[in-house]
C-alpha cells in the first residue's frame, strides 16, 4: 500500500496511490488551479465519499493485525 499526498487549496489529503479518491482529488486540484472553484469543490466532496483514505486503510490494517494476533 503506497500512500500519496494530494494537494488541494493549500491542504494535503493522504490517499492510497491509484485509488478513486486520489484520482478525484487530483482532478479537483486541477479544476481549482484552472479557476473553476465550484467544480473543484464538487469534486472534492465527491472524493471524500470514495474509497482510498490512507488513514482509514491504516486503521483497518491495524484492526486486522490485532485480530490475527489474538488467534
Amino acid at each position: 500500500m503506497n500512500i500519496v499526498s494530494i494537494p488541494f487549496k493549500g491542504a494535503y489529503y493522504m490517499c492510497i496511490e491509484g485509488s478513486p479518491r486520489a484520482y478525484t482529488l487530483k482532478a479537483a486540484n486541477f479544476a481549482f488551479s484552472r479557476g473553476r472553484p465550484e467544480v473543484a469543490e464538487d469534486l472534492r466532496l465527491e472524493a471524500l465519499r470514495m474509497p482510498g483514505c490512507a488513514f482509514e486503510a491504516r486503521e483497518n490494517a491495524s484492526q486486522t493485525d490485532t485480530i490475527v494476533e489474538r488467534l
